[in-house]
């Protein structure tokens, strides 16, 4: 028994110096190696891959987002040719015995299958008025004030601060149908001193009771006025497009572009980016967050498939790309119209806007 013991013990400490000695080697080979000249210049060549932040990274993420995005289109497309979506509704499939037939409802031609290439996060409350926003931590990098065009005065009476000719805000915000909620609104103030908020609405008379007048209203305007896609300054509350009030609050671009107008976005946005696309410009917009209202018998709406498309395609020809969907579930919960998910918020960015702190 003691000569066994002492074999045990003497084979326990061989493997015990095996094992440093394995563990000592690796660590000197890691050391030379990490330490190498070819080693070095590879860590160089890849660093800008780990930083988020870093302009070649937003530029790599763009590029793949863009070839993930090519393939969605082309598998739109094939959806398309295997179904003569021309005949029939928004939503086809009601019951089980049409999930054959058309196992699809228009949404799913319109995922948000481009991805933001910074942080994205939910700005407002939950639930109905908040919207989810891609790399709002960009916006703190913007000047508080910078050169501005001429303005086109259209004289419209608007709350707040008067503007400064040929100096526009370094962070622009533009909000379209505030009704009486206003939370997205007062976070972004509060969070971003750089920025000002522009509000629009022809059915109240000013921001919800979110907006706290001796906080936020010097960096806050607006106007009782509608959004669509002419200009008529005859009417009451007057209606004016989104590239004249532009003009007329001396702006050159959006930062972001917040909109829910009941309907009224199909002719807003059709007017706003052909106007650009007709002079070979890039469209001022650096992200749009809008709520797509497909109503059944009110409003402005197209009315199957392939109509929605035309719309949607229009936003794709202008570099806009996008990056989340929220259905808005409570229309089928409160079974408005009848019960179909007619709501969806979208967040689309502008992926060739020269001025868009998401691109830097």
């Amino acid at each position: 028994m003691g000569a066994l013991s002492v074999n045990t013990s003497q084979q326990r400490g061989i493997r015990i110096v095996l094992i440093a000695a394995s563990i000592l080697f690796f660590f000197t080979l890691a050391f030379h190696s990490f330490g190498s000249e070819e080693t070095k210049s590879y860590l160089e060549s890849k660093k800008d891959d780990w930083l988020p932040s870093s302009k070649s990274s937003i530029k790599a993420r763009l590029e793949q987002s863009e070839r993930y995005y090519q393939e969605t289109i082309s598998e739109r497309r094939w959806l398309m040719s295997q179904y003569t979506t021309k005949e029939h509704t928004l939503f086809p499939c009601k019951d089980p015995a049409m999930y054959g037939k058309m196992p699809f409802s228009v949404w799913d031609f319109l995922p948000a299958a481009f991805n933001c290439p910074h942080s994205t996060r939910r700005i407002g409350r939950l639930g109905d008025g908040g919207k989810w926003i891609c790399g709002a931590e960009t916006l703190a990098k913007l000047p508080a004030t910078r050169p501005g065009p001429l303005r086109k005065d259209l004289h419209l009476r608007t709350s707040g601060k008067s503007p400064v000719a040929r100096v526009q805000a370094g962070c622009v915000i533009y909000s379209f149908g505030v009704r009486d909620e206003s939370s997205f609104e007062v976070e972004m103030l509060k969070k971003f001193q750089n920025c000002q908020v522009w509000g629009y609405d022809f059915s109240v008379d000013g921001f919800g009771p979110q907006m706290d007048p001796a906080e936020s209203y010097e960096r806050a305007h607006f106007a009782k006025i509608g959004i669509g896609g002419t200009t008529d300054l005859t009417r009451s509350p007057p209606f004016v497009s989104v590239q004249d009030l532009m003009a007329n609050n001396g702006h050159d671009h959006i930062d972001i572009l917040k909109i829910d107008i009941e309907g009224y976005e199909f002719q807003t946005f059709t007017s706003l980016l052909n106007y650009y696309i007709s002079r070979g410009e890039q469209v001022p917009v650096a992200q749009i967050v809008v709520e797509v209202h497909l109503f059944e018998k009110q409003g402005e709406h197209p009315g199957n498939v392939d109509v929605m498309l035309e719309w949607w395609e229009l936003f794709e020809s202008a570099g806009f790309r996008p990056v989340w969907t929220e259905p808005n579930l409570l229309v089928s919960i409160m079974h408005l119209e009848d019960g179909m998910p007619r709501y969806s918020e979208y967040t689309f960015i502008n992926t060739r806007d020269d001025k868009s702190s998401l691109l830097r």
